[in-house]
């Protein structure tokens, strides 16, 4: 697996997902499936996502047993995860199409109230943002994801400081062997 990761890394998301999508039936599953070993961690939630636009970014967490804290709800750092890959697929969605670095340095959540059933974890790129990095913005900027449940209620809401520098260096991938 560790020859694999770095391959798969060097592509840009929005573009593994647009071809993902474009398989009948299973493309979305494929699309989880590269989540789950570019990025396993998050992969741990097992996210859907249902949207994934420039910028833009809704992923769906169903309530699983492995993601419940001892009180019956979903687990903060359960949602606090959904809320990073949203966030930063929205950003890196944009700063890839510029060939731009970003890397996540600080991650908080405020946590409204229990998060019970499915819950959907949104990020949508501001006009400042967006304009901030199409104009060689440099340095921190903060990005947010609002986790609703499905009666629209804000259960969460994660922000994240994603760093941008000027260039993205070439990853040159190791020969699968």
């Amino acid at each position: 697996m560790q020859y694999i990761q770095p391959r798969l890394l060097q592509h840009k998301f929005l573009d593994v997902y647009r071809t993902c999508r474009s398989v009948p039936v299973v493309g979305a599953q494929l699309f989880g499936l590269y989540i789950r070993v570019a990025a396993p961690y998050s992969g741990s939630i097992s996210p859907r996502i249902t949207t994934f636009t420039p910028g833009h970014c809704r992923i769906e967490l169903e309530d699983r047993p492995h993601l419940r804290n001892p009180f019956q709800s979903l687990h903060a750092l359960a949602l606090l995860n959904a809320g990073e890959l949203a966030t930063g697929m929205a950003f890196l969605s944009i700063t890839q199409a510029l060939d731009r670095r970003a890397i996540i340095t600080n991650l908080s959540a405020d946590y409204k109230k229990k998060a019970r059933g499915l819950v959907v974890a949104e990020c949508q790129l501001d006009a400042d943002t967006l304009t901030w990095i199409q104009n060689g913005g440099v340095g921190p900027r903060k990005v947010t994801a609002n986790i609703t449940d499905l009666d629209g209620d804000v259960v969460a809401v994660c922000t994240a400081d994603w760093h941008v520098a000027k260039d993205r260096p070439t990853v040159k991938a190791a020969p699968l062997e």
